[in-house]
């Protein structure tokens, strides 16, 4: 399967996924063979229908029935590690040899990483940033809080009195 992006904005991404012919064929031949193992048809003992027959009787159905499950499996692979806030929407341009599909995604706009850690998800990075800090003093930070606290009332009395 092949992924290219065709177009990017700020919280929407459009794809082009190519599933290869011998892809779909396979699937279908698997399927078929396990079709094989229960189908009963008019002549032939249960589970030994020939393949070829299988294919002349169901095999449109099958091949539809496949493509169905490689675009759903392949739009699922293409927006796997975007987060999304809707349904993508697909649109399937070929079913004739190679299968052709756009794939509109609209996601959560990528927001740059505060602590320079590039790669991981936001709210990772964010992990990472406040691990790597020293224990917190908390003698020094009740401290600051008083001081801050006197500050602004010096502030407000002194705007009170202007």
């Amino acid at each position: 399967m092949k992924v290219t992006e065709t177009a990017r904005t700020f919280f929407t991404r459009d794809l082009a996924v190519t599933i290869p012919a011998a892809q779909v064929e396979a699937r279908i031949a698997e399927e078929i063979e396990d079709l094989g193992r229960v189908y009963t048809r008019h002549g032939f003992r249960p589970g030994k229908v020939p393949h070829d027959v299988i294919r002349r009787h169901l095999g449109e159905a099958v091949r539809t029935r496949m493509i169905d499950r490689l675009v759903d499996a392949a739009v699922a692979h293409a927006t796997d590690a975007m987060c999304l806030v809707a349904e993508p929407e697909t649109e399937v341009l070929s079913i004739t040899g190679d299968v052709e599909l756009t794939v509109r995604a609209r996601h959560r706009p990528e927001l740059p990483c505060p602590c320079g850690i590039r790669g991981l998800p936001f709210t990772a990075s964010l992990h990472a940033y406040y691990s790597a800090l020293p224990p917190l003093d908390t003698d020094a930070v009740s401290g600051f809080c008083e001081r801050t606290i006197q500050e602004l009332d010096t502030y407000n009395r002194a705007k009170a009195a202007a």
